[in-house]
Order: structure tokens, then C-alpha cells, then sequence
């Protein structure tokens, strides 16, 4: 039995399956002799064609879960499952297959395209990585990918220099794009660009994920982002998650003191809305020495006695929350859309 045909009976492409699903993952590394827990006992899942968000401030280890979700980073303990294939299970054979079947995005433009390539090149590459095809065969799909982006035969022979931030950006996406992947990884995609541009590659990841029934893992730390591209949320603090659920829920009614902080520092263009602007007080403790209990106790403005002796667990509902004195919320405190 060849690799692939191993991978094929090992329940890949079933419909019925999540596209990802994480269990208890957690990874821990040594800097410097010292130990640096990155994230733990991360859970989520992903559903065909739905993006899910992952956000927190910057040193949380979203980009680390990215990786070792992936595999590109070997986690520590948790498990991994890839449209039901679990990932600790493949051989180094079987896992480049498998890695047909999903495509990364990252943060900056600038530095993840080789200079030295022209542009066609940089997309036709992962074909001669996985496939063997004819050169006319590689030149349809390369075209197709850019063509996807917005980019014509033109821009296909110029090099990384001559474009703009948008246009590199785009032809980040096509190469992720050009093995039809079931699933992107968008590792701070817009973070290098301009607002208008930022909004430009927002439109275009959206209208991707539509037309190809798409799914996403969107890493950011823009919030205003998130609720333009995501189904659900994951809100990190120090490694851990504090709150998940409904983009609308969740930014509509955070339950976790951070997440409300998170949500009040979003700039409005609402003049009404101006005076709820707030910052988030104080700074992120090192993540070599973080404080006892609950992490965010000493940042909480509802901290109590005991936010400082027990870390609080994730609840187990659709809406969840790790915080003992979670944000409760009325009718009259919560304004419906109009």
C-alpha cells in the first residue's frame, strides 16, 4: 500500500468530519536553559468552509499554535486531527501529502517571498514540491491561482521588488492557493500593509473562502479584523484561552474582564461611541514569570481574594469563559444591533 493510498483510507476527505480539531495541546520551550511554557490545553475546532479567529496580544503564542498545529513545531502533548486524520499517526511520507491539503499565509510580505524568484515561480514551486506535472500542466494552475487574487499573466513576471505590499501579499495567497488547499492558515495576514490595503485582502480572503468552501485558522490582534472575517473566536491571554465562542457573542457580550478590555480599545468612527474608548492598564507580565492563580488577576479590575490562588478552568459551554467572576450581563446592558 502506497503512502497516499494509506492516507486516503485513513478517512480523509470524509464530509462528516471537522477540518481541524485540537485537543489539549501544549508546548513548552527552553530559552536560554530557561523553561517558557509558549501555550497549553488548547482547544478548538474547525467546521468546512468557517473561520475560525485566534487573537491576544502579542508574545501569546498564537503564531506557536499555528506551528504546531501544523506539525512544523512538534507540540509537546495534545493531539491533532486533520479531516479526521490525526496527525501523530502519519509517517514523514504520509505527512507531505497531507500538507498538500492546506496552505499558509503569513504576516509580512516583505520577507516571506523569495527575492530572487519572479513571481511565477514563487507560485509554480509548491507544484514541482508535490506534484510531478508537465510543464503546460504547472503553467494553468499558476495562472489560475493568480488569476483567483486578481493578478494577470503579466504580473507573473516580475520580481518581488517591483510590487507593492497588497500585490506581494496576494501572491502569498495564490502560492498558499495554487494545490487547492481545504484549509488556510493566516498568520497575521494584514498586520504589514495599509488600513485601505488591509481591507482590499479582507474582502478578497472572504471572497475566496465562499467560492472554494474554504476554511480558516485567522491569527491576529486586531479585533476590528475579526469580526469581518470570522465565525468564531479564541481569545488568548499568556498562552492560555480566556474566552471562545460566537464572534457576535463574544464581542457582543464578552464574559472575560480581558476581552471586555479588548473590545473597548476598538476605535470607533461612531462619535457617540468615543468616550467608551479605553486602554488596557498595565503591562503583560513576562511569560517566564507568570503570576499565581488566575493570569490576568493583577491587569482585572473585578480581581478578588482568590483570583491570585486559582486558575480558573475554560467552561465547557458554546459561550465559554475561564474567569471566576465573569461579566454578567441584562437586557437593558446589552444594545441590539439596529
Amino acid at each position: 500500500m502506497t503512502n497516499t493510498s494509506a492516507l486516503n483510507q485513513s478517512k480523509l476527505n470524509h464530509p462528516e468530519k471537522p477540518i481541524l480539531k485540537v485537543d489539549g495541546l501544549s508546548k513548552r520551550y527552553l530559552v536560554e536553559g530557561k523553561p517558557l511554557q509558549a501555550f497549553s490545553d488548547v482547544e478548538f475546532t474547525i467546521e468546512k468552509g468557517r473561520c475560525l479567529a485566534l487573537v491576544g496580544e502579542s508574545g501569546c503564542g498564537k503564531s506557536s499554535i499555528a506551528m504546531s498545529v501544523l506539525h512544523l513545531i512538534k507540540p509537546d502533548s495534545g493531539r491533532v486531527e486533520f479531516d479526521g486524520v490525526n496527525l501523530d499517526t502519519l509517517t514523514d511520507s504520509e505527512m507531505k501529502t497531507l500538507r498538500q491539503h492546506y496552505g499558509i499565509v503569513f504576516q509580512n510580505p516583505y520577507s516571506c517571498l523569495n527575492p530572487r524568484l519572479s513571481v511565477y515561480k514563487l507560485v509554480e514551486e509548491p507544484l514541482t514540491t508535490h506534484y510531478k506535472l508537465s510543464k503546460t500542466e504547472r503553467q494553468v494552475k499558476v495562472l489560475d491561482a493568480l488569476s483567483a487574487v486578481g493578478l494577470d499573466e503579466q504580473m507573473s513576471k516580475r520580481m518581488p521588488h517591483e510590487l507593492s505590499g497588497g500585490q506581494r501579499q496576494r501572491v502569498g495567497i495564490a502560492r498558499a492557493l495554487v494545490l487547492k488547499p481545504k484549509l488556510l492558515i493566516l498568520d497575521e495576514p494584514t498586520a504589514a500593509l495599509d488600513v485601505s490595503v488591509q481591507a482590499t485582502v479582507i474582502n478578497l480572503l472572504n471572497q475566496l473562502r465562499k467560492e472554494r468552501q474554504l476554511s480558516y485558522l485567522f491569527i491576529t490582534h486586531d479585533l476590528a479584523l475579526v469580526e469581518k472575517v470570522a465565525d468564531e473566536v479564541l481569545v488568548m491571554y499568556l498562552g492560555k484561552i480566556v474566552e471562545s465562542g460566537p464572534v457576535e457573542q463574544v464581542f457582543g457580550q464578552p464574559k472575560h474582564h480581558y476581552t471586555q478590555a479588548l473590545v473597548a480599545s476598538i476605535p470607533s468612527i461612531d462619535p457617540t461611541k468615543r468616550h467608551t474608548l479605553k486602554a488596557l492598564k498595565g503591562e503583560i507580565p513576562s511569560p517566564f514569570n507568570k503570576p499565581s492563580g488566575c493570569y490576568f488577576h493583577q491587569r482585572c479590575p473585578e480581581a478578588r481574594h482568590n483570583c491570585d490562588q486559582h486558575p480558573p478552568a475554560l467552561s465547557k459551554n458554546c459561550h465559554a469563559v475561564a474567569c471566576h467572576y465573569p461579566n454578567q450581563y441584562s437586557s437593558h446592558q446589552i444594545k441590539e444591533p439596529s
